[in-house]
């Protein structure tokens, strides 16, 4: 069995300020990004599903609206977006271009946020040498106003799908046999991190752990910065 990369450690956005940061921060658009000069990805690598893609996080209140979800700087709890990568292994950039890795980015945003009912904006990062994808999801289902599910479960469904597409496409080297998410083996994961580059995190937040144990899943990357 193939499992990818998949990071889900990112704090979520629980204010409409940080939900608007980590739309432009995806698409390259904070201030602090344009003036570096840095060019995070390209208008043919990004798009959104459910809203317009320029607009993510106005589409997203609505949605709240419409459904009776409120949000309020009162409610420090809410969450209005999750935050998820996906990223591949630089040993297979002689196989994998960037209109390869939106594709993939695409059938994956499709396939887990947008066919179940969730808005999602993701774009292909292109700024460093390990080629990701980043992905802003909506916590309320579009249709019943359900939030969005990021649990064990759900995180071993998206390493494996993700290690299908990469092994479907060649990448072997993005790929693994095994998925992390146990205490014993916590020792070879990490073993096996030092593998993939790791980019510096975005110091303005912190990041919060998928399960309370804080268990080693899968080699996950920490990608904002």
């Amino acid at each position: 069995m193939a499992f990818g990369n998949v990071n889900v450690k990112f704090s979520p956005c629980k204010t409409v300020g940080q939900l608007k940061s980590a739309a432009a921060y995806i698409l390259g658009k904070r201030p602090d990004q344009i003036r570096s000069g840095i060019k995070k990805t390209e208008p043919h690598l990004y798009n959104a599903f459910g809203c317009d893609r320029d607009n993510f996080a106005n589409n997203v209140l609505v949605t709240r609206k419409l459904n009776g979800k409120s949000y309020s700087h009162l409610k420090p709890d809410t969450i209005l977006a999750h935050k998820l990568a996906i990223s591949f292994h630089p040993d297979d950039n002689d196989r994998l271009t960037y209109e390869l890795a939106y594709k993939i980015a695409r059938q994956f945003a499709n396939e887990f946020f947008y066919k179940n009912g969730f808005q999602v904006l993701f774009a292909v990062h292109t700024d460093t040498q390990h080629i990701h994808a980043h992905f802003l999801v909506s916590n309320c289902n579009m249709q019943t106003g359900k939030s969005f599910r990021r649990g064990r479960k759900e995180l071993f469904e998206m390493s494996e799908y993700f290690g299908k597409q990469c092994e479907a496409n060649g990448l072997v080297h993005s790929i693994r046999e095994n998925f992390y998410g146990s205490a014993e083996r916590r020792t070879q994961a990490e073993s096996q991190a030092v593998q993939f580059p790791t980019v510096t995190p975005d110091t303005r937040t912190k990041t919060e752990s998928l399960f309370p144990s804080g268990e080693a899943l899968f080699c996950l990357f920490r990608l904002f910065r």
